[in-house]
């Protein structure tokens, strides 16, 4: 209710209200569910049975390998035709580990070159000087076809790397190899000149560097400041012309070629007067 103050005011003032009647709402009965039915118990655990192995593949019957054809014996160079073949290095090798014992200062290297057949199963094998020396050319002379190998001497082919030697058409001697003349340095420095050089059969069966003769004649000039060459081939055809192969950097720079000569023997030797 409200009252007037004494002072014209108004004065808000509570009374109790009395609370109503809770309402009595009969409890409702549980719906009745339908009888539920238990599942039967599972099976007893087991083990799974194994998987079946298949069936093994069938097998060939078994065949004998064939046996292995034997490698034929080297031969000599045919005339003109230079011979190097790993096949036949790998046979030389115990021999001439053998007889190069005595020769520390020329580490034995994985080439060689067989200049050809001379006489009476006579094989000269030629091969590189790889010391770093500027020595030269190292052989060895073989009088039973190869079966074995005599002391290996010098000849006169200074600083002589990768030889590749033959027989020519007028029983002369045919020589290519690169001069390394060694010191300090590599590519650039001593790997510059790829030379030719003529000699005889009576050189190659020389006992001592004193008892040969050769005539050397340049066939190329690396240029490059990474210069390489050598590994080179040759073949005379049947009019005299003779073919050489050699890899080269030069032109290239930085980067290896394969180059190709051909000259006569006349080019570089003039014939005797009468």
């Amino acid at each position: 209710r409200l009252e007037a103050a004494l002072e014209g005011g108004v004065t808000l003032v509570s009374a109790p209200v009395p609370a109503a009647e809770p309402v009595y709402a009969p409890p409702v009965p549980p719906k009745q569910s339908e009888p539920q039915i238990a599942p039967p118990d599972p099976p007893p655990w087991e083990e799974p049975a194994p998987a079946p192995k298949p069936a093994p593949a069938p097998q060939p019957a078994a065949r004998q390998a064939p046996a292995a054809p034997k490698a034929a014996a080297p031969k000599a160079a045919a005339l003109g035709v230079p011979v190097s073949t790993d096949r036949f290095w790998e046979s030389l090798l115990p021999l001439l580990k053998t007889r190069l014992k005595p020769w520390v200062y020329m580490p034995l290297t994985d080439k060689a070159n067989v200049a050809g057949r001379l006489e009476n199963d006579t094989l000269v094998c030629l091969l590189r000087e790889n010391s770093h020396l500027g020595l030269p050319c190292m052989k060895t002379i073989s009088r039973d076809n190869g079966e074995t190998w005599g002391p290996v001497t010098e000849f006169p082919l200074p600083g002589c790397h990768r030889p590749i030697g033959g027989i020519l058409q007028d029983g002369s001697v045919l020589i290519t190899f690169r001069l390394c003349q060694g010191g300090n340095g590599w590519l650039g420095w001593w790997t510059q000149n790829f030379m030719g050089a003529f000699t005889n059969v009576e050189s190659l069966l020389g006992e001592g560097y004193r008892d040969c003769q050769t005539k050397i004649f340049p066939l190329d000039y690396d240029r490059s400041p990474f210069s390489d060459c050598g590994y080179s081939g040759w073949v005379q055809f049947p009019d005299g012309m003779i073919y050489v192969v050699n890899y080269i950097v030069d032109d290239a720079y930085d980067k290896g070629q394969i180059r190709g000569y051909a000259f006569e023997p006349g080019d570089f030797l003039l014939p005797e007067r009468k």
